[in-house]
C-alpha cells in the first residue's frame, strides 16, 4: 500500500526537481490571485521548495500552516498557497507531504478502493483509535496544541507519519528518517510542533470565565484575556449583553494562536496583542472602523489578519515586527495609514487593493504600496526581483523600513520631488551609495516613537548599513551623514539621483 504512494510520490519528487524554476515562478505570478480568496498562504519553509498538489480542483482547500519556528538556518523562502496537499522538498533529498483528509470525504474514499488515499485512510483512522497495524508503529501519542496527534513508524519504509484528528477531520505528516542527520530530525520535529490547524471543529465561544470584563448600558469591555485555550472565538454576548469592546493590552502576551471577534465589536484597544508571538491568524470584527496603534506589534508569526470591509484607519505600528506577513488585502474604505508601520516585516511582498481604494494604490505586480495621490511609498516587497529600482516621479516621502530586508536590491534612483527619506528605508539591502537630491529635507528620521528619557517624538536612525551618503553640501544628506558617521561625498546641487 504505501509502497505504491511513494512510487507515486518519488515521481511527483523527480518531476518537481526538473520543474522547480518553472513552477516557483508560476506559483509567484499566482499568489496574488491567491490572496483575494479565503485560503490562507502557505509559509515557505527554511532550506525548502514547497509545491503545492492538487488532485481536484473543485474540493475546498483546507486552512493549514507550517509555522516555520524563528531559529530554523538557512535556504531561501518561496511560497505556495494553502492546498489540501503540500509536498515540500529540500535539496538534500529530504521530502515533506502535508495532506488534508476532509472527514466529508472518507465514507466515499472507503468505498473506492482504487483511490490513492484509500489504503492510507484505513492505516489512519485504525492508528488514531489507538491500534498499530502491520504497516504503522505507534511510537507515541500527543497533544498538538489541542488536537490529539500519533505518531508512527513506517515499518521497514524509512519513512514516519503523524496522524492528527481536528473533529471528523484528519490531517497527516509524512517525512523520512534520517538516524545520521540529527540536524535534519531536530528539523522535523520542529516542523511537526508546528503543524497548526486552522478553525477545528470543536472550536466554540470561549467562556465567560476565560475574559475580565467590565459592563455598563452600552454592553461588555473585555479587559483582559485569562484563558489557556490557543484558538479562542470572543462570544457575542455575556450575561446577556452584547461585546462592544476589547480593551488595552487584553490578550498582551499570551500564548494564542488564533482569535475571531462577534460582528457585536465595534472598537479595540491598543496593543491588543502587543507580544503574541504564538499567534497567527486573526479575523477583526465587521463594524470595526480603527486599528489601532501597536495592535500586532512583536507578533512575529502573524500570518493572517483578515481585514474588514469596513476598516479606515490603520494607526502607527499596527504591524510592527510582523515578520512572517506575507501579503495583507486592504479595504475600499481603507484611507489612511500611519507611519511607522509594517516595520521590520521582511517578507511582506503582497498587497491586494482595489481599483476603488480610498487612500492606497500598487504598481502592476501588486508588491509595492503607494498612497493613492502616488506622493508617499510604504512599503517595497522583497520579492520584487529587480537589482535597481528608479523611484517614480511624485513620489515626496518613503516610509520607515520601506526597502527593509530587499538584498537583491543593489542601486535606487530618487526624484526630485523626494523630500524625505524614513529610518531603517534601506536596512538589509544591498545598497552601499545614495545620491540624495537636494530637496530632501529630512534622512532617516523614525516618527511616532517613545524616546527614553525625553519628550521626543521621533528619532535619527540608520537608512542603511556600510553606506556613502552623496548629496550637496550643507543639505539634510550631509547632515544625516555626520550623525549616523556616514562616508559623505559632495555633488553638485544638478546632479542626478542615482
Amino acid at each position: 500500500m504505501l509502497r505504491r504512494f511513494l512510487s507515486l510520490l518519488l515521481t511527483l519528487a523527480l518531476a518537481l526537481t526538473l520543474t522547480a524554476p518553472a513552477l516557483a515562478e508560476e506559483a509567484a505570478e499566482t499568489a496574488p490571485a491567491a490572496s483575494e480568496s479565503s485560503i490562507l498562504p502557505f509559509r515557505g519553509m527554511p532550506g525548502y521548495t514547497c509545491f503545492p498538489l492538487v488532485a481536484d480542483e473543485t474540493d475546498t482547500p483546507g486552512r493549514f500552516t507550517l509555522d516555520a519556528p524563528m531559529d530554523w538556518d538557512g535556504g531561501d523562502y518561496s511560497m505556495a498557497y494553502g492546498v489540501p496537499t503540500v509536498l515540500a522538498m529540500q535539496d538534500g533529498g529530504h521530502m515533506v507531504l502535508v495532506t488534508e483528509i476532509a472527514g466529508t470525504q472518507i465514507a466515499a474514499i472507503r468505498q473506492d478502493s482504487s483511490h490513492m488515499l484509500h489504503n492510507f485512510l484505513g492505516e489512519g483512522l485504525t492508528v488514531t483509535q489507538g491500534q498499530s497495524t502491520e504497516e504503522s508503529k505507534i511510537l507515541e501519542t500527543f497533544d498538538l496544541h489541542g488536537l490529539p496527534a500519533t505518531r508512527v513508524e513506517m515499518v521497514g519504509q524509512g519513512f514516519e507519519m503523524v496522524w492528527i484528528r481536528d473533529g471528523e477531520d484528519l490531517w497527516f505528516f509524512m517525512y523520512p528518517t534520517d538516524p545520521e542527520d540529527q540536524a535534519y530530525t531536530e528539523t522535523v520535529a520542529g516542523m511537526v510542533d508546528s503543524f497548526t490547524v486552522f478553525h477545528p471543529v470543536s472550536i466554540g465561544d470561549a467562556p465567560a470565565e476565560s475574559f475580565e470584563f467590565t459592563a455598563d448600558d452600552t454592553g461588555v469591555t473585555i479587559t483582559k484575556y485569562t484563558g489557556d485555550a490557543a484558538y479562542v472565538h470572543i462570544p457575542a454576548e455575556i450575561d446577556g449583553k452584547p461585546v462592544v469592546k476589547v480593551d488595552d493590552s487584553a490578550f498582551y502576551e499570551t500564548d494564542v494562536r488564533e482569535v475571531t471577534f462577534p460582528d457585536t465589536v465595534t472598537e479595540l484597544g491598543s496593543y491588543l496583542f502587543g507580544g503574541c508571538t504564538e499567534l497567527v491568524t486573526v479575523t477583526l470584527p465587521a463594524h470595526l472602523k480603527t486599528l489601532p496603534e501597536g495592535t500586532f506589534e512583536s507578533c512575529f508569526r502573524l500570518q493572517n489578519a483578515e481585514l474588514n470591509s469596513g476598516l479606515t484607519r490603520i494607526e502607527e505600528s499596527a504591524f510592527w515586527g510582523n515578520s512572517y506577513l506575507f501579503a495583507l488585502t486592504l479595504p475600499d474604505a481603507l484611507e489612511e495609514i500611519e507611519e511607522p508601520n509594517f516595520v521590520m516585516a521582511g517578507i511582506l511582498s503582497w498587497f491586494d487593493v482595489g481599483e476603488n481604494s480610498a487612500g492606497f494604490s500598487t504598481n502592476e505586480e501588486g508588491t509595492i504600496l503607494f498612497s493613492r495621490d502616488g506622493k508617499r511609498l510604504l512599503h517595497y516587497g522583497m520579492y520584487n526581483e529587480a537589482e535597481s529600482y528608479a523611484v517614480p516621479e511624485g513620489v515626496e516621502s518613503i516610509d520607515a523600513y520601506a526597502f527593509y530586508s530587499v538584498s537583491q536590491l543593489k542601486s535606487i534612483t530618487f526624484p526630485g520631488s523626494l523630500r524625505s527619506i524614513g529610518g531603517m528605508a534601506l536596512a538589509m539591502t544591498g545598497v552601499r551609495e545614495l545620491t540624495i537630491p537636494a530637496g530632501v529635507t529630512e534622512v532617516g528620521i523614525l516618527k511616532n516613537i517613545t524616546v527614553e528619557g525625553s519628550d521626543a517624538t521621533e528619532a535619527w536612525v540608520a537608512v542603511g548599513n556600510e553606506t556613502t551618503v552623496r548629496g550637496v553640501p550643507g543639505s539634510a544628506a550631509e547632515e544625516y551623514a555626520k550623525r549616523q558617521n556616514k562616508t559623505f561625498v559632495p555633488v553638485e546641487e544638478s546632479a542626478p539621483a542615482e
